[in-house]
């Protein structure tokens, strides 16, 4: 690794964690760390231990709620299970989490996600697309349920006999399969952090 892209940090003895703090990489980015620990211990008057260890690995940084939670997404001081994933901070009825999923403001009463399902006017398929939050690897889990009657909801599979899935890492789809519509095409998302 080149000068330019070392650095360096002593660390005192005993230390077991070193904590970067937030907006020291961004997610998204892909880097290559190396750590690299020299000891010079002298264990007795005739006896020091020397030695040198070094690890190297890939890194692609992914973009977490929790990181997202302490990234002044909320007010100052506001108490954790106000911010927790599960909470509703904003109370538009979407938790904090599914506004992080679907980037809107989780702080915003009037910045919620509008599910909008369309029915093509020539096939009279039910297409559905939903935006993914970028760069969160395998963090997220977008899925889509249907239902007939808001009571019972079904989630849509890859093998499921009335839908087709695609997914990418920009976003989730779902449409019906030709000859099968649902009615009304009644559908909701679910998003839940693995």
């Amino acid at each position: 690794v080149p000068e330019a892209q070392r650095f360096p940090q002593e660390v005192p003895p005993l230390t077991s964690t070193v904590t970067l703090g937030p907006f020291f990489f961004e997610p998204g980015e892909q880097l290559y760390a190396e750590v690299g620990f020299q000891r010079n211990f002298q264990g007795t008057a005739v006896t020091i231990d020397r030695s040198r260890r070094s690890f190297r690995w890939d890194l692609r940084l992914v973009d977490s709620y929790e990181g997202f939670r302490i990234s002044n997404n909320f007010p100052p001081r506001t108490l954790d299970e106000l911010t927790a994933a599960s909470a509703d901070f904003d109370g538009d009825g979407m938790t904090n989490l599914e506004e992080f999923a679907l980037q809107t403001d989780p702080a915003d009463p009037a910045s919620v996600f509008t599910l909008i399902p369309v029915i093509d006017q020539f096939t009279g398929q039910c297409v559905l697309t939903i935006p993914k939050r970028p760069n969160t690897g395998s963090l997220l889990t977008y899925r889509i349920q249907y239902s007939s009657d808001l009571v019972n909801w079904t989630t849509i599979t890859s093998d499921d006999p009335l839908w087709s899935v695609t997914e990418s890492d920009d976003e989730y789809a779902v449409l019906s399969k030709l000859g099968s519509p649902p009615a009304n095409c009644i559908t909701r998302v679910l998003i839940t952090a693995n």
